[in-house]
C-alpha cells in the first residue's frame, strides 16, 4: 500500500486475471552490476515471493549472475521459499550457518544480518523505487559504508577464530571474505570515500581477495573476472579537485591504420563521412 511503484504492478496482474490469465509467474532477477558482492535482502525476497504467490503466480523463472561466494545463503533462502512462501528468513539464516559454518555459526549470523540491515538502511534512506527505475535500492553500491564493511569484516575475524584449525571452515570464512574485500574496493573506487586513507584501504583489499580467490580456487562470472583484472582509480587530485571543463560524451572516431593522420592533419579537419560517432562513456 505504500509503494506506489508495487501499486501499480498489482493493479496489473490483477487485471490480467480478470481478464482470463489463469496461470502465470514471475521473473525474478538478481543483482547484475557488481556479481561478487554479497546478495542479502532475505526478508525482502521471502516477501516478494509469498506477495506474489497471494496473487496467483504459480511459475518462477529465475536469472540472477551473483555468485556462490557471495550469496550462497541467498540461493538457499530462495529454494526454501519456493518450496514454502511462509519461510522464515531468521530461522533460514540460523539453519544455514549452523550447518555450513558449525562453531563459527554466531558470528557468521551476525555477519549476514549486518548486511542485510545495510540493505534495508538504503531503501529507506533512499525512499521508494519509482516507475522506470532500475533496482536502485539494489544494484548499487552506497549501502556498503566503510561502518558496515568494518563491521562485517571483525565478524569474520571472529568466525575465523572459532573455526581454529578447521580447514574447510576456513575456507568457507574465506569464501565470504573474498565477497567482503571485492566489495570494499569497488565501493571506494566508484563511491568513495574519497581519500588517499580510503584508497589505499581499497587497493589492499582488492589485493587481498585476488590472494584468496587464487589460494581458495574460487571461479568468477566473467564479469567478475574482468573487474578483477586490474584495480585502478583515478588520481585523488582529479577526483576532489575544481571542475576546469566539461567534456562531450560524443566524439568523432577514425582508425588510423598507417598511423598517417598525424602528418595528415586529421586533428584539424572537418570531419566527413571516414569519421564516426564513439562515446567516452560506453564500450
Amino acid at each position: 500500500e505504500v509503494c506506489a511503484r508495487n501499486r501499480e504492478l498489482v493493479a496489473k496482474i490483477r487485471g490480467w486475471t480478470a481478464q482470463g490469465l489463469n496461470h502465470h509467474g514471475i521473473y525474478h532477477d538478481g543483482d547484475y552490476n557488481f556479481v561478487e558482492t554479497p546478495a542479502c535482502w532475505y526478508d525482502y525476497t521471502v516477501k516478494i515471493f509469498r506477495a506474489m504467490h497471494m496473487l496467483g503466480a504459480e511459475h518462477v523463472l529465475g536469472e540472477t549472475s551473483n555468485t556462490m561466494s557471495g550469496s550462497a545463503l541467498w540461493y538457499y533462502l530462495i529454494s526454501r521459499t519456493l518450496w514454502d512462501v511462509d519461510t522464515d528468513s531468521e530461522a533460514v539464516i540460523d539453519d544455514f550457518c549452523s550447518h555450513f559454518y558449525g562453531p563459527a555459526a554466531a558470528p557468521m549470523a551476525e555477519y549476514y544480518r549486518t548486511l542485510e540491515r545495510a540493505h534495508r538502511e538504503e531503501v529507506e534512506r533512499t525512499g521508494e523505487q519509482k516507475a522506470g527505475e532500475q533496482n536502485e535500492t539494489i544494484n548499487n553500491l552506497t549501502r556498503w559504508t566503510p561502518l558496515i564493511i568494518r563491521a562485517a569484516g571483525s565478524q569474520l575475524d571472529r568466525a575465523s577464530q572459532a573455526a581454529g584449525d578447521d580447514q574447510l571452515l576456513q575456507a568457507r570464512i574465506d569464501r565470504a571474505r573474498f565477497s567482503l574485500l571485492f566489495t570494499q574496493a569497488m565501493t571506494t573506487s566508484r563511491v568513495g570515500p574519497k581519500t588517499e586513507e580510503a584508497f589505499t584501504a581499497a587497493r589492499a583489499a582488492f589485493d587481498q581477495a585476488k590472494r584468496i580467490q587464487v589460494a581458495r580456487d574460487i571461479r568468477s562470472s566473467p564479469w567478475g573476472r574482468s573487474l578483477l583484472e586490474f584495480f585502478w582509480l583515478p588520481p585523488l587530485a582529479a577526483q576532489t579537485g575544481e571542475l576546469i571543463m566539461d567534456m562531450p560524451l560524443v566524439w568523432k572516431f577514425r582508425l588510423d591504420p598507417d598511423d598517417a593522420g598525424e602528418d595528415a592533419g586529421w586533428a584539424g579537419a572537418q570531419p566527413d563521412a571516414d569519421w564516426a560517432d564513439i562515446r567516452t562513456d560506453a564500450s
